[in-house]
């Protein structure tokens, strides 16, 4: 079901590449221009090509990275669950690779709108009407719907939101008002945190009477949550008992199973598959099979790259200053250190992640983490046997 959802992930690869695309605006970088960065088409797919495999050949990758298939049935949809894929606006071609496989997504979350104290909506002028214009021509059955991010509030001031009901309604008419303008089919909407749930019976009140308000439009709300837990001995953010105090009123939940090493202060993976799976278990039994499918698990298309080198050296005071401990690794990194180092990469199977190792021109050894063909398809076939959707972050 999954195999031609890679070849759309290929083609993600070579756009990414080609457009110097970035996790964030902190993490802009400008790569040296390359006469290579030429995306071409096949009538080949992924597996075809033989490209998914658990033995990574770097000369094959760097052969391949900017060839995607272009046939009917690669760009048609497989995956029989649905599939939100998140678009930021540092990362702009996401809106490219959203247009070339239209039929791909069930759901797009452009990643627009900041809800600012006294509920003023900041899109930094990102709004691109033509280009929702276009997704609606291409695939008449897509939803869109746009991340709104709660920024900006003290605990003073959503307390105050929460416990007015007429500040509250004002708020919820000013959002409703931004998704009429736009016709948009509902809201994700990213307000859990640790700020919020330090009054989170009040949180879900707001909640509640928002989604109340969007269902009287006929309009959808998507709600983005963090894992129950990282190391399962510490209880995250959300738990059992919210999930099944929300699930009668949510449409569906987007959860955050990426960051894993990062949030464990470790050289690791990105997204073990044991953790996702124990993640979703945890939240919602198999026999309920509805609330099941209201589940899209985080899928991170970015990774990580780690020194080995300085994380060796215990005395923080012996590191060189120069070196970053820690970077993220987008598309256009992965190949620029695949073609310069040629990296050794081993599958790991506990985690069913790749690892690529490699020692750059300052002799720093290092450990990359990065989401193969092969780790997706895993995953793919995970949200299959587990019976929930997939949420990409992100499409740029």
């Amino acid at each position: 079901m999954g195999k031609h959802f890679l070849n759309f992930i290929l083609f993600f690869f070579s756009l990414v590449s080609f457009n110097h695309s970035t996790l964030s605006k902190s993490d802009k970088k400008t790569p040296k221009p390359s006469d290579t960065n030429v995306i071409k088409s096949s009538k080949k797919s992924v597996y075809e090509r033989k490209l998914v495999d658990d033995n990574l050949d770097i000369p094959k990758i760097i052969k391949n990275y900017n060839v995607y298939c272009k046939s009917d049935k690669c760009l048609a949809k497989h995956f029989p669950n649905d599939v939100l894929a998140y678009i930021t606006p540092w990362n702009t071609h996401g809106f490219d690779v959203a247009k070339t496989f239209p039929k791909k997504f069930s759901y797009l979350s452009p990643v627009w709108y900041q809800i600012l104290p006294k509920c003023k909506i900041q899109d930094g002028n990102n709004t691109k009407i033509n280009w929702l214009k276009d997704m609606r021509k291409l695939n008449d059955k897509i939803k869109i719907v746009p991340r709104f991010l709660f920024d900006g509030w003290d605990k003073h001031l959503l307390k105050a939101l929460f416990t007015n009901e007429k500040d509250m309604q004002n708020c919820i008419d000013i959002l409703i008002d931004t998704l009429d303008l736009y016709e948009f089919d509902g809201v994700v909407l990213e307000i859990w945190n640790a700020e919020t749930v330090s009054m989170k019976d009040d949180m879900i009140h707001f909640i509640h009477h928002l989604s109340t308000s969007l269902h009287l439009m006929k309009k959808e709300i998507v709600l983005v949550i963090p894992p129950p837990f990282y190391d399962e001995k510490t209880p995250g953010l959300f738990q059992r008992d919210d999930m099944d105090h929300l699930k009668s009123f949510i449409d569906r939940f987007s959860v955050m199973t990426y960051d894993y090493a990062t949030n464990v202060r470790s050289v690791g993976p990105n997204s073990p598959y044991s953790w996702i799976k124990k993640c979703v278990e945890f939240l919602v039994d198999d026999e309920d099979v509805v609330t099941r499918r209201k589940l899209f698990i985080g899928t991170n298309f970015y990774g990580y790259d780690f020194s080995i080198s300085e994380i060796s050296k215990n005395d923080p005071s012996k590191h060189n200053k120069d070196i970053e401990i820690i970077k993220p690794v987008i598309a256009h990194n992965y190949i620029e250190v695949s073609k310069a180092y040629d990296p050794k990469c081993h599958w790991a199977e506990d985690w069913q992640e790749h690892i690529c190792r490699y020692s750059n021109v300052n002799n720093d050894v290092r450990a990359m983490f990065y989401p193969s063909l092969y780790s997706i398809a895993q995953r793919i076939k995970l949200a299959e046997e587990l019976n929930v959707n997939l949420a990409i972050w992100e499409i740029g």
